[in-house]
């Protein structure tokens, strides 16, 4: 399964090297904010995961943003980008369940070969399909 994902490719690691240098200094507190990782494509030898070798400083993972704006013929929209956690776009689990637990149930799929990102996909265009065939065009 090929997934390419804007800067999900970046080597983290290579890139936070340098600062390795200075994380050891008693008088610093670092603290490295990084977008959350999509399973699919997520490496040990790449990305700062939590089953590889530690950073030698504080990692937080965030969601990335999903909403963009979108200038066409002078007009401007807003664009949704779908991107991990994909299961957040069909209902709201903070009602049920904590991110994280939500998180971890997509990276189970993921590691036993579903392709989350397209069965959400799939998923939504059926309801469009649905929405579409019930309302009358006039």
């Amino acid at each position: 399964m090929e997934i390419q994902r804007h800067g999900q490719t970046i080597n983290e690691r290579a890139l936070l090297k340098p600062m390795e240098l200075i994380a050891h200094d008693s008088n610093l507190e670092i603290i490295v904010s990084l977008p959350k990782l999509h399973p699919g494509i997520e490496t040990l030898e790449r990305h700062c995961t939590e089953e590889g070798s530690p950073a030698p400083f504080e990692i937080r993972r965030r969601m990335r943003q999903r909403s963009h704006t979108k200038e066409t013929d002078g007009k401007l929209g807003v664009v949704h980008v779908p991107d991990f956690s994909f299961l957040l776009d069909l209902v709201d689990f903070r009602i049920r369940y904590t991110l994280e637990e939500v998180e971890s149930s997509e990276r189970e799929m993921w590691k036993n070969g579903r392709d989350v990102e397209k069965d959400v996909d799939e998923f939504l265009n059926m309801l469009r399909d649905r929405v579409r065939r019930r309302i009358p065009r006039g």
